[in-house]
C-alpha cells in the first residue's frame, strides 16, 4: 500500500484509517473518503517503519512536490492569517481602530511570536494581540500571557528597545546595517542578533553569532518569526515595508532584507513543536526528538536546495 496519498479535491495530505471493512483514505480538510482495499478478514495491515536517512529523504522527495506547492500558497496568499481577527484587524491593518504605526504592529507581530509556545493559534493571534494593545497602550499593567510566564522574553525586548527609542523597526535598522557586507550565513547572524537582544535564553548560540547552523530543532519561536519575517511575501512583506517606510533609508533597508543574495532564506530553519512531531511521527511511525527533527530538516533542504523552513507546512496537513 503507498504511504502517500493526496486528497482528488482539496489536494491535502489523505490519513489512512482501519475500519471494519476495511483501510480508508480519509482527508480531514474537506471530508472526501474513499475504500482503499476492504478486508477479506480482520487482519490489519502493518505500516511500514523508515529507519535510516536515505529512506526519510526518500519519502520527503515524493512529498515534495506538494510541499513546494502549499509553501507557495501559504507565503504568497497568506491565507492562514485570514482566519486570525486579531492579525487582520489589527496586525496588519495600517488603518486600525487603536491608531498604532507599522512599527508598533510589528512589535506586537514579534510579542505574539513569544506568545505562541504550546498555545492555540487562534488564542495567541487574537487574545495574544489584544493584550500586547493594552500592555503597549499601558491600559494592562501587567506583560500578556497566554499559557506561560513570558515575562523574562519581554522584559528582555522592552530593555534592548531602550536603547534604539523603543522603536522595533529602529533596532531591526541598526542590525541590518550591522551585519555587513551581507552574504553566506547572513540570515543565521540576524538570527543569533533576535536570540541575544530579545529573548532570555540560556542556549549557547555560538554557531550562529558566526553564521553557521545553530539551534536546530530548538527555539521553535524564533525560527517561526525568523521564517515569516524574511519569507511572507503577502501581508507581514507588507507591514515589514510599511514600517522601514518610517525610516529616511527605509526603502534602501527593505531591498536589503529581501535580497535572496544578501539574505538567503535557505539558511530559515525549520520551527519544531508538537505539531511538526506529530506529522513526522504520522509519516515515518517513529518518534523524533525536535533536534533530530530539525536536523533532518535542515540536511534535507541542504540537499534539496530549498529552506528548511519549507516542511512547516507538514502541519497544516494534520
Amino acid at each position: 500500500m503507498s504511504s502517500i496519498r493526496f486528497c482528488p479535491k482539496c489536494g491535502m495530505l489523505l490519513k489512512a484509517e482501519e475500519k471494519i471493512d476495511g483501510t480508508y483514505f480519509v482527508c480531514r480538510y474537506c471530508g472526501y473518503n474513499e475504500l482503499y482495499k476492504p478486508h477479506a478478514h480482520p487482519k490489519v495491515e502493518k505500516s511500514r517503519t523508515y529507519t535510516t536517512l536515505e529512506e526519510i529523504f526518500d519519502e520527503l522527495k515524493k512529498l515534495k512536490p506538494h510541499l513546494l506547492k502549499r509553501d507557495k500558497e501559504r507565503f504568497t496568499t497568506g491565507f492562514e492569517w485570514e482566519e486570525l481577527d486579531g492579525a487582520m484587524n489589527i496586525i496588519f491593518n495600517p488603518d486600525n481602530k487603536f491608531g498604532l504605526d507599522a512599527d508598533k504592529r510589528l512589535l506586537i507581530f514579534w510579542m505574539c511570536c513569544i506568545l505562541d509556545r504550546q498555545a492555540k493559534v487562534k488564542k495567541v493571534w487574537n487574545n495574544g494581540v489584544l493584550q500586547s494593545v493594552e500592555y503597549i497602550q499601558r491600559t494592562r499593567k501587567n506583560y500578556p500571557k497566554i499559557r506561560f510566564d513570558e515575562s523574562e522574553n519581554f522584559r528582555k525586548t522592552e530593555k534592548t528597545l531602550r536603547n534604539y527609542d523603543n522603536s522595533f523597526i529602529k533596532w531591526f535598522a541598526s542590525k541590518i546595517e550591522k551585519l555587513k557586507p551581507y552574504g553566506e550565513g547572513s540570515l543565521y547572524k540576524f538570527t543569533y542578533e533576535v536570540f541575544n537582544d530579545l529573548l532570555a535564553g540560556s542556549t549557547t548560540t555560538i554557531e550562529l553569532q558566526y553564521g553557521k547552523p545553530g539551534l536546530l530543532g530548538e527555539w521553535k519561536r524564533l525560527w517561526m518569526f525568523i521564517m515569516f519575517l524574511r519569507r511572507d511575501k503577502s501581508y507581514i512583506k507588507k507591514l515589514v515595508e510599511e514600517a522601514f517606510s518610517l525610516l529616511p533609508n527605509g526603502k534602501k533597508l527593505a531591498k536589503t532584507w529581501y535580497n535572496d543574495k544578501l539574505f538567503n532564506p535557505i539558511e530559515s530553519e525549520l520551527p519544531v513543536d508538537n505539531r511538526i512531531k506529530n506529522s513526522f511521527k504520522n509519516i515515518f511511525k517513529i518518534k523524533f526528538t525536535e533536534k533530530e527533527i530539525g536536523r533532518i530538516a535542515h540536511k534535507f533542504g541542504r540537499q534539496e536546495k530549498i529552506p528548511p523552513s519549507t516542511l512547516d507546512v507538514l502541519y497544516l496537513e494534520e
